[in-house]
């Protein structure tokens, strides 16, 4: 949980980086984001028991802020035979740090064994995805997507084992959004959320030229999508949201994508920020934040943490290096 106080507009994050519970959703890393108030990435709700496409949809991926590989989410529910569906104490792979000035948080889809990237009717993907989350005080964060190809499972069916499983050719990343005026521009990387005198968000994305971008409101057919579920006392049902997609093909020139959400007050006009890929290095990959022509911070994602990476002629240890307001920290 990242917060700047905890008042009713406060700036806050919750990201969900930890097991498997005994009722929980396919979300991992999915996160809800409210600035000045005003919530704006959510969560979808939930729904109650019972079979069929909506309790399917509700419990899945599809609903969350998460990543799919040629369609195929998360999928801690394959596994027949229960051992994923418990609680566990420890968040495996989970990292938090906190500052005066920045929050970090880190976690992964894919780097345990038993989490598998998995659709009943399309198959596996064995890949891996970790997800930072950067909090720069008082309101922007910075969420880096890095993925990779990871061994199969001797368990899975060979029979759902295509070549695809291991070269997906295409990554989607979803963003769940309040139901707030939104205006995307699709070939600037940006989209826009809020009502005016009200506060609002600015969300965008590198490499805006090799992304397909659309919004998804109450899609039914073939597949739910942009829906949210009303609370039980409220009747349960489903109601339209807007659902950012974001479409890359795979292989691309880099295997990190980066994202800035950037909030303003009510009395205050939308910041014109925007996240741009740098540079893509052996070890690492370099992110500008900008406004207009100028660096408001840097930011290297490294590529491997597990050895030092380069950074302005020095070797550091960690996952991320961020110098912004003068400073450089090092996380973790």
């Amino acid at each position: 949980m990242m917060r700047t106080n905890w008042g009713e507009n406060g700036n806050y994050l919750f990201f969900e980086g930890g097991p498997f519970g005994g009722h929980a959703h396919e979300d991992k890393l999915g996160f809800i984001l409210f600035a000045y108030g005003q919530p704006f990435v959510i969560d979808t709700g939930r729904s109650a028991y019972g079979e069929g496409p909506w309790r399917n949809f509700n419990i899945g991926p599809t609903a969350h802020s998460t990543v799919l590989f040629d369609g195929k989410g998360q999928s801690r529910r394959y596994w027949t035979d229960n051992r994923l569906n418990r609680t566990k104490t420890e968040a495996e792979g989970f990292e938090f740090a906190t500052t005066e000035q920045v929050d970090y948080a880190s976690s992964a889809f894919g780097e345990l064994v038993d989490e598998i990237f998995y659709d009943k009717n399309l198959g596996f993907a064995f890949m891996a995805q970790r997800r930072v989350v950067l909090f720069l005080k008082p309101d922007r964060w910075v969420v880096l997507d890095a993925w990779g190809k990871r061994e199969g499972h001797p368990e899975t069916d060979p029979a759902k084992v295509t070549p695809e499983s291991f070269e997906p050719k295409e990554m989607t990343t979803l963003f769940q959004l309040e139901d707030l005026p939104t205006t995307l521009k699709a070939e600037e990387g940006r989209l826009t959320m809020g009502n005016e005198g009200a506060p609002r968000m600015v969300l965008s994305w590198t490499q805006p030229g090799k992304v397909r971008a659309s919004i998804v409101r109450g899609r039914e057919e073939p597949t739910p999508l942009g829906w949210r579920f009303l609370a039980m006392n409220q009747g349960n049902r489903p109601v339209p949201i807007n659902t950012l997609v974001l479409e890359r093909s795979l292989p691309g020139e880099t295997t990190v994508n980066g994202y800035l959400f950037s909030a303003s007050p009510a009395d205050a006009e939308p910041r014109q920020e925007s996240i741009t890929l740098a540079a893509s290095e052996e070890d690492g990959t370099v992110f500008h934040l900008m406004q207009g022509e100028q660096v408001l911070a840097e930011i290297k994602l490294n590529a491997n943490p597990a050895t030092p990476f380069l950074w302005k002629g020095e070797s550091l240890k960690g996952r991320v290096v961020l110098e912004w307001n003068g400073q450089r920290q090092v996380f973790p």
